[in-house]
């Protein structure tokens, strides 16, 4: 009934739901903003949660890992020219250990010769075995170096030995000093068996924990590709969800 009235009752009226529109707009972006938030903390922490996982898994097999594979195969080629080695040096000490004895035995038959007797015996023993050592080795060789000095040892004490019948123990000190000297290079050659035993037993050791890597690798190669993709899926997720409550804090600052 009142012209000028009525304009204003329909302006009041729309006003009304435009603002009820308003405020429930603001508030949808605001609940969703929220949501989105925890999401994406929720996100960030399986991101850590699959990173720090795949890091631990990396430690614990750094020698393991596909990209070590080459690393192990030289590693084991090393030790099987050290195994053969050990092996071929076992065999030398073996046959030394042979000669050792023999000749341990035959001082013991030469008892009953005479001092200058028993040292050229010796020494015409000794040079055979240096002879036949020179054809394999050098001169820097360990058992040359021995016999080497064991000769020259030999030959001062030829020069230097006493008349036969200077006295009464003259037949018996050089082959019980040469029996002596061959014992202990006895005990020299089992010592060094025994060294050598323990380190061919290291050297397998090593060998099998290195096989052992190489032939695990195709497997942990499975897991870390499974470590991988649950570490790009839970980091996509993350991304998404960043990128949509950016869009919803961007949503509530528009409406407000």
């Amino acid at each position: 009934r009142d012209p000028a009235l009525l304009p204003d009752v329909a302006n009041t009226l729309a006003g009304l739901y435009v603002d009820e529109n308003t405020r429930s707009r603001k508030r949808q972006a605001l609940v969703t903003a929220e949501f989105l938030e925890k999401e994406v903390e929720r996100a960030r922490a399986s991101v850590d949660t699959s990173t720090r996982r795949a890091a631990e898994f990396t430690r614990a097999n750094v020698d393991i890992l596909p990209q070590q594979v080459e690393v192990n195969i030289a590693a084991l080629d090393r030790l099987s020219t050290s195994l053969r080695q050990n092996g071929e040096y076992q065999l030398r000490a073996v046959a030394r250990r042979q000669r050792l004895e023999e000749e341990l035995a035959d001082s013991g038959v030469a008892g009953t010769a005479t001092s200058e007797e028993a040292i050229s015996a010796r020494l015409e023993k000794l040079k055979g075995d240096l002879a036949d050592l020179r054809r394999n080795f050098s001169d820097k060789h360990p058992d040359v170096i021995r016999l080497t000095g064991e000769i020259a040892s030999l030959e001062q004490k030829a020069a230097n030995a006493p008349p036969k019948a200077s006295t009464p123990n003259a037949t018996t000190s050089s082959p019980n000093a040469s029996r002596n000297s061959l014992t202990r290079a006895l005990a020299e050659v089992d010592e060094q068996l025994k060294s050598l035993k323990e380190e061919e037993a290291t050297l397998r050791k090593q060998s099998a924990s290195y096989e052992s890597r190489v032939e695990n690798a195709p497997r942990r190669r499975t897991e870390i590709d499974q470590l991988s993709r649950g570490n790009d899926s839970a980091r996509e997720r993350y991304e998404s969800l960043l990128k949509r409550y950016e869009a919803a804090r961007l949503a509530t600052n528009l409406e407000n």
